[in-house]
């Protein structure tokens, strides 16, 4: 990984030798901006071969966009705007054709002894907390690692709590089943002071930050300890990516979650109905009480417990903080199993969870992957819901990217 400093000249002498070598600069990449209009527009997608791991786009008509190719293999880059209906063409470039920002203010991950941070312009956004530091008086069966906190907000306000004294099985944002049924025993992952299941850290496998998006892939385990003896059940998979979208009328943070999980014999996890489990959300503690934080679904619900158990494509949650207002927006995405997925919404307390097991029983069976993934958008200010609308239909409905070959 080059430093922030320096990835500009790198990236120079890379689209030269990839000009002269292989010819891929003649390589078209079209995006279809499809039935929407798009701004600020996170997308994903899979490189041709040999293409430099960050780079530039350029179109003739001088618009130039960065992209990165992160260690997975998925190439990333913010599409700045697009009109419903039009399409960009778009080759490889050796220098920007436009004014481009500073690589400081750019996505950087930085790691520490405990945590994984990442910052967007400089300025705290995520931490990937990579050894636990709880409060002196937890009990050891309530210690974990692997999951995020703090999570702030674009003026620095921080909206997840750790912790919780009411609820010390809480960590800003984390994953764990409650109800579940796994060789006739009942583990519980979520209410870790039962003492019968617990989710650990396994390793921050990689992470990465470039010109646009800083990211991790993180492994964790679950173990079975109601079992004779301590039982490995599942390996999940979180890989994260906070994007550089610098948006001065809509300032936020938004940042992907992808987790998957495999069953690590050949029983089945059976998941019950049941109200929650799953990736969860704590919001700050002064949220809590019935009166201190509120809720806006992409049904137009706001009343927390009509909100709880209803199908949206997204939810808000929000509160005052430091003497002004931020939240969160959860996005399920549409390829979900059970999508849109039924959400615990608690009817105090600032905690949220999209909760598939809440349509019916589920199962993890052998030889079969799980997957969730979400977006979480993270701003200052009462809720938008014509830019959350917008930013969903971003995710739920990307621009489509293909490529012709090279001449």
């Amino acid at each position: 990984m080059k430093c922030p400093t320096s990835w500009i000249a790198a990236l120079w002498s890379t689209s030269i030798l990839l000009q002269q070598s292989t010819g891929l600069a003649q390589q078209t990449l079209h995006i279809a901006a499809g039935d929407y209009d798009r701004k600020d527009t996170p997308i994903t997608f899979t490189p041709p071969r040999h293409w430099p791991t960050n780079g530039f786009l350029a179109s003739a008509t001088g618009v130039s966009i960065a992209f990165q190719i992160d260690p997975d293999g998925t190439a990333s880059l913010v599409l700045p705007s697009l009109k419903k209906n039009a399409q960009l063409a778009l080759h490889l470039a050796p220098t920007p054709t436009t004014s481009t920002a500073s690589p400081a203010t750019k996505p950087i991950a930085s790691r520490s002894t405990n945590a994984l941070d990442l910052r967007l312009q400089g300025k705290p956004a995520l931490r990937f907390q990579t050894v636990s530091t709880p409060p002196a008086s937890v009990k050891d069966r309530f210690i974990r690692a692997g999951y995020l906190h703090p999570v702030t907000s674009p003026s620095g306000r921080v909206i997840t709590d750790d912790y919780p004294t009411n609820h010390l099985h809480h960590h800003g944002i984390w994953s764990a089943w409650t109800k579940t049924e796994f060789q006739g025993r009942h583990p519980d992952f979520w209410n870790m002071g039962d003492g019968t299941g617990r989710v650990d850290l396994q390793e921050l496998a990689s992470y990465w930050f470039g010109p646009v998006n800083a990211g991790f892939v993180a492994n964790l385990t679950y173990t079975d300890l109601s079992a004779p003896i301590a039982t490995s059940v599942l390996q999940e998979v979180w890989t994260v990516r906070l994007f550089a979208i610098q948006n001065p009328t809509h300032p936020a943070h938004v940042f992907d979650l992808h987790s998957t999980q495999n069953l690590t014999s050949s029983s089945p996890l059976e998941l019950p109905e049941y109200r929650y489990g799953g990736v969860g959300f704590r919001g700050h503690r002064s949220w809590d009480g019935a009166s201190n934080w509120i809720v806006l679904t992409s049904l137009g619900e706001t009343d927390r417990t009509k909100a709880h158990a209803t199908r949206p494509n997204w939810c808000y949650l929000g509160g005052i903080v430091d003497g002004a207002q931020a939240g969160i927006v959860w996005m399920g995405h549409p390829q979900n199993y059970r999508a849109p997925q039924p959400v615990r919404v608690h009817p105090t307390e600032p905690f949220f969870n999209f909760a598939p097991q809440q349509a019916g029983p589920m199962r993890i069976a052998p030889n079969t992957t799980y997957q969730s993934r979400y977006r979480c958008v993270v701003i200052d200010g009462p809720p938008n819901r014509t830019e959350i609308e917008r930013m969903w239909t971003d995710y739920a409905h990307p621009p489509a990217v293909t490529f012709d070959a090279p001449k």
